[in-house]
């Protein structure tokens, strides 16, 4: 079954110029409502105001879960940040950044792994120091890794990937080494250049991951969106959104740096579509007057509506979720995380008297 959109333009929006309106979902027949029942985070730890927001947020129940990625070497990662945001250097931690969160409960833990080219007993040993020494964990998210050594060209065949370390992590659990409870989580790239060759490789991967155990996909952010509309489509006639929980990734965007730099993290070569929405995120600062937060809103409330809009989630498919994913803490972040939430909730009189059950379609 389809869903069916309803665009409406809330009353605090006015001084947003290139608004297009907000959504909410709700299927055909029955109006139930579709939202984002799950939300996590990324959260890497890096400065306190980092930690302030995430503790704000699990709080007051506005995200679900907490994720903590597994960086390349620092000074590769800091060069990234200085590149896109010319900004000072990101100190190392030692300690697990969720660690250092209060009140957070093993439900509430994802811990990535990422292979980089660490050996198989490395791997090991992060994997057991992830689920046995946090406090616990809900779930493993296992990444090959962005570290610019991978690129060397033999590392592919002297490192492992993440199927591999999905099926490393299956046999651990199955000796006993890991708690049964513990999900594995994987990731997929929806902005691959949406040619044959390409699509095809990305979705033997996925496949590969779903098979080799993961339960939950984790996408990037849909940057390229025409190369996201074919991916999601050829995902759908393969039928891999009905075999696992899809969690759907967002970025921020207040800038177009920041626009950038994500580009770059997911290998996204320039074309005539990236530019074109550089420019327009450009020009949303200088000739509408918009604040970056202004910008960062507009810019998401386009990437919510591409959800909806074109991807046209089925009843039947288990997109379940959103993640998270910002680069600084900006104040704003909450806000548009209350936003994804409240205007999808919101139901007609009509809506609301045809509802038979709390049921959620799409994000639940």
């Amino acid at each position: 079954m389809l869903v069916r959109v309803h665009v409406v333009r809330p009353a605090n929006t006015a001084r947003l110029h290139g608004y297009r309106g907000q959504y909410r979902m709700c299927t055909a027949e029955k109006g139930q409502k579709w939202r984002p029942g799950f939300v996590s985070l990324e959260y890497a730890g890096v400065y306190p105001r980092n930690a302030h927001l995430a503790e704000k947020l699990m709080t007051d129940g506005s995200v679900q879960a907490c994720i903590e990625p597994d960086l390349p070497l620092v000074s590769s990662w800091r060069r990234l940040l200085q590149q896109a945001f010319k900004a000072g250097v990101v100190p190392q931690t030692q300690a697990s950044p969720l660690g250092t969160l209060r009140n957070l409960k093993a439900s509430q833990k994802v811990f990535s792994v990422a292979a980089q080219t660490r050996s198989e007993a490395s791997i090991r040993r992060k994997i057991h120091h992830a689920v046995n020494e946090n406090g616990g964990a809900r779930a493993l998210l296992f990444v090959s890794g962005s570290s610019v050594l991978r690129k060397s060209p033999f590392m592919e065949y002297l490192s492992m990937d993440s199927v591999a370390m999905i099926g490393l992590a299956a046999r651990m659990r199955a000796a006993g080494e890991i708690p049964a409870h513990v999900e594995f989580w994987a990731v997929a790239n929806p902005n691959v250049p949406s040619t044959k060759r390409n699509l095809e490789l990305e979705l033997v991967k996925i496949e590969e991951k779903i098979e080799a155990g993961a339960t939950h996909v984790v996408t990037q952010p849909f940057l390229h969106l025409s190369h996201a509309t074919q991916f999601w489509k050829a995902a759908r006639k393969r039928g891999l959104l009905e075999r696992c929980d899809w969690h759907i990734g967002m970025g921020i965007f207040p800038t177009p740096a920041a626009y950038t730099f994500w580009l770059y993290l997911s290998g996204i070569q320039a074309d005539a579509e990236t530019r074109a929405h550089t420019q327009h995120i450009q020009q949303c600062l200088e000739q509408d007057g918009n604040t970056t937060a202004q910008v960062a809103r507009l810019q998401w409330i386009r990437s919510l509506q591409f959800l909806t809009d074109t991807l046209e989630v089925h009843q039947t498919e288990r997109v379940c979720g959103l993640h998270v994913m910002p680069l600084r803490a900006h104040a704003f972040v909450p806000d548009l995380i209350h936003l994804a939430r409240e205007t999808q909730t919101k139901v007609s009189r009509s809506d609301a008297q045809r509802e038979d059950s709390d049921h959620c379609v799409g994000f639940r």
